[in-house]
């Protein structure tokens, strides 16, 4: 970084004000904040036995996939193969929970659709 970059950085991160950080600059707002937390690879569940999955009943899962030369997109579970157009692209994949539904975007259009049957997975 160039002292240029530097000096503006400094700048904007001390004038500047952001209605979506109550009003305050950027080194306010990271003042505020509470200490990063770092993921200790442990995940507590006290409601739930530790051979019980977590419901997912509503709402949705996304994964970000890249489609190479075999058009196959890859879950943890299956697999899809999607149209031509998406090769060596990036996709989004969208489980919705509700209507049973795979739906791929590429650039926020959606692209594809594919039935999804979420009673078949081990969440």
């Amino acid at each position: 970084m160039n002292v240029q970059e530097e000096s503006f950085i400094n700048f904007h991160n001390s004038k500047h004000r952001y209605s979506s950080q109550g009003h305050k600059t950027p080194d306010e707002a990271k003042a505020l904040q509470m200490p990063a937390l770092l993921y200790s690879g442990i995940m507590h569940l006290p409601s739930l036995k530790s051979d019980e999955k977590i419901p997912l009943t509503k709402g949705c899962v996304h994964y970000i996939r890249f489609i190479r030369s075999d058009l196959k997109l890859y879950l943890p579970n299956e697999v899809f193969v999607v149209k031509e157009a998406l090769k060596y692209s990036y996709v989004v994949a969208e489980i919705n929970i509700e209507n049973h539904s795979l739906i791929i975007r590429q650039n926020n259009d959606i692209i594809q659709i594919f039935p999804y049957d979420i009673s078949a997975i081990d969440w």
